[in-house]
């Protein structure tokens, strides 16, 4: 019970802000109370098979935090919570999962899963049953890392999902590098197509969220958007916000 969780806001690129939207972060503290970025020990925790025990923990705690943050709930739209790949292919987590969405009080509506396209690729019948399974009781789902490993879209056909969240990779020098707004580009027609919309990841100046906004990506998440924080801090501003609204 060390983890901590932290959440960053997502914003749409155009669009006036309804409500919150934002990805839960995990950390870890160690014995002395630092806080410890998660590609510090994640990649440990999953070569040791305990991705699906980090899972159920991320989701369960998530939650709870939602039950307890009262009327504020009302203004929460969209909370995104990261699965490893090990977790999408365990029925022992999907168990898990069912049963935490059975019990909460929490309109699961409001939950987004993310996983990572790698992932789904690599576990494809996995991931398509899993991400069918969740969907149909109202649960969102997310593709993360879009473009990361796709040497085709012919995959997606086989993922129902809501969103398709584009790597940092293409984001970054996306305001001198014509072949990353290519891409950008091709991603968003696909994503349109589809009915699909978009996230772009690592967005951390003007320049750059102006060119997503002339590239038709719907949302971005960056330190331009929002430095992460406590998720209880980020729900008490909301409720804060709305109060005030």
């Amino acid at each position: 019970n060390r983890f901590v969780l932290f959440a960053q806001r997502i914003a749409p690129v155009k669009a006036k802000h309804q409500g919150l939207h934002c990805e839960v972060l995990l950390r870890l503290q160690d014995d002395e109370g630092k806080l410890i970025p998660p590609g510090a020990f994640l990649p440990a925790a999953e070569r040791f098979h305990m991705g699906p025990r980090i899972d159920r923990w991320v989701v369960r705690h998530t939650l709870l935090a939602l039950e307890q943050c009262g009327e504020a709930l009302d203004t929460v739209d969209t909370i995104a919570i990261n699965l490893s790949g090990q977790s999408v292919a365990d029925p022992a987590f999907q168990q898990h999962l069912n049963d935490l969405l059975d019990q909460t009080t929490v309109d699961v509506r409001k939950l987004c899963l993310e996983v990572t396209e790698t992932a789904a690729i690599t576990k494809l019948q996995d991931a398509a049953g899993f991400i069918a399974a969740v969907r149909e009781r109202g649960v969102r789902v997310a593709l993360d890392d879009f473009g990361a490993g796709a040497s085709s879209y012919g995959y997606l056909k086989a993922l129902p999902v809501d969103y398709l969240k584009i790597d940092g990779q293409f984001i970054k020098n996306l305001v001198h590098d014509p072949l990353d707004q290519a891409a950008v580009r091709s991603f968003c027609d696909v994503a349109r197509v589809l009915g699909l919309r978009t996230i772009a990841e690592f967005v951390e100046d003007e320049a750059t969220l102006s060119a997503l906004r002339s590239l038709g990506v719907d949302h971005a998440q960056g330190y331009l958007v929002h430095r992460p924080e406590p998720l209880d801090a980020v729900l008490s501003s909301q409720a804060a916000d709305a109060m005030c609204g």
